[in-house]
């Protein structure tokens, strides 16, 4: 069977506009007996020039929960092996899913991705990079998965907006604690050596 992704415009009852400009990546997904388990490729990156690499992007899932899916993930050995980018609960608006039946990208052990009915708009979800620090001819794909079997119609998934860059902003850490009790004085050498990294 063909691939269901397009480029343009969605056109499904929930997922209808794009996140900005006249284009976005949607899956077009006509009827609930629709099978489907594709993915968009995108051109290989260097990292050798990055020290705090991030990607952000716009998602919506419009998928049943936890049947159907769609995961991000890179490969480093010109798409011979795929790893997802992070888990559930990793980043801003990552992942929301860790038992998806249909099994997007083959994973194997917990089926990681986004899988919600549905989301009520474009999402902003980010995630660090950091594992691919001087990495070269890394390629990314978003792969979504679909069976027969669903008890609603569905328009799949689409995304929008991918930024991948140097991260910039800085993090703030505040605590409290007594400096005359012994295990806040642990405490507090230990978040002396962490600052100092």
């Amino acid at each position: 069977y063909n691939s269901k992704w397009k480029f343009g415009v969605p056109n499904g009852e929930i997922i209808k506009l794009t996140s900005s400009g006249s284009n976005s990546w949607f899956t077009e997904v006509p009827n609930k007996s629709t099978i489907e388990n594709s993915q968009v490729v995108s051109p290989c990156f260097d990292f050798t020039g990055l020290s705090k690499p991030m990607i952000k992007l716009k998602v919506w899932s419009s998928s049943e929960s936890k049947r159907d899916g769609a995961v991000i993930q890179y490969s480093i050995d010109k798409g011979n092996t795929w790893k997802n980018i992070g888990t559930k609960g990793e980043g801003i608006n990552w992942f929301n899913s860790d038992n998806i039946i249909t099994n997007p990208a083959g994973q194997s052990g917990q089926i990681e991705g986004w899988s919600q009915v549905p989301m009520l708009k474009w999402t902003d979800a980010r995630h660090n990079l950091d594992s691919l620090i001087d990495e070269q001819n890394v390629r990314f794909r978003v792969a979504y998965a679909k069976d027969a079997t669903n008890s609603e119609k569905v328009d799949g998934f689409a995304f929008d907006d991918v930024w991948i860059g140097e991260r910039e902003q800085k993090v703030l850490g505040e605590y409290f604690t007594n400096s005359t009790i012994p295990a806040s004085i642990v405490s507090n050498d230990y978040l002396k050596t962490y600052e100092a990294k």
